[in-house]
């Protein structure tokens, strides 16, 4: 017997509707993963880069307690106050002193060797973290110079403060502060509300985007005669802000220097 033949033909695959279906599903599935993921990147890599903070941070209280003083900028390149005296390399990790007599004076020497007379202030007061000279990391998670800001009394090769008013302690022998010297640096808060005052340094990553595109951001990179910084939460908005910021309060560093006995 002859068996009839189905006449209807069998159709394999999608049509163009059903692909654009499957298509728009698969985007918000992956849409839904991928940010998220992003998202948990960001933290990650803000939390490496706090904990690479906190180790500067120490870093530069242990050198203190050594030193008697903080270490100077490394020079981020020569055009910044006189990192363009002759004998400084810029961007080398280690920091950099001229043989000015007070900070901001003209110089004719350089080095970064404390023991030599050319060594009397910091070439700049702001720059690169000195990694080399504190045995720290050199970049952030992105891959960007950690920034620092110090208040060059707390930094140059000479005995005592001179930049703070009414400022009439004992001068002690290796220590470029005395107990009553006050920082020159402040970090307020978006509103302008202060969050510290008259710290003797600041560390800083200017996060993923390392820009300046939030208003908070760009007070944060003007540097030319700033000494004022901003520390606000963290945010992706319009005005965004992704700074990550430490220091340590005059006090307290004076605190520890008296309880290390290099302060009376």
């Amino acid at each position: 017997m002859l068996r009839l033949k189905n006449s209807k033909r069998r159709h394999f695959g999608f049509t163009l509707i059903e692909l654009a279906v499957v298509l728009f599903i698969v985007s918000l599935v992956l849409g839904g993963v991928l940010v998220p993921l992003s998202t948990r990147l960001e933290q990650e890599e803000r939390k490496k880069t706090s904990g690479l903070l906190e180790e500067i941070r120490e870093s530069l209280v242990g050198y203190t307690l050594v030193n008697g003083n903080l270490p100077c900028p490394d020079c981020a390149d020569n055009t910044t106050n006189n990192c363009a005296t002759a004998g400084i390399t810029a961007d080398d990790g280690i920091e950099d002193g001229v043989n000015a007599v007070t900070y901001g004076g003209a110089a004719t020497a350089a080095s970064n060797d404390r023991s030599s007379a050319d060594f009397k202030v910091c070439a700049t007061n702001y720059g690169n973290v000195p990694w080399a000279t504190l045995g720290v990391p050199e970049f952030d998670a992105w891959d960007n110079h950690f920034f620092y800001r110090v208040d060059d009394e707390f930094a140059d090769a000479t005995n005592g403060t001179t930049d703070t008013a009414s400022c009439t302690d004992t001068v002690t022998t290796g220590v470029s502060f005395e107990l009553c010297a006050a920082g020159d640096i402040d970090v307020n808060d978006e509103t302008g509300a202060s969050v510290a005052q008259n710290l003797p340094f600041i560390i800083m990553s200017y996060g993923n985007d390392d820009s300046n595109t939030g208003t908070s951001q760009a007070d944060n990179q003007d540097h030319g005669s700033n000494s004022t910084y901003v520390y606000r939460d963290y945010s992706a908005e319009t005005d965004a802000y992704d700074d990550l910021m430490s220091w340590v309060p005059a006090a307290s560093l004076k605190y520890q220097m008296v309880r290390a006995e290099k302060l009376p």
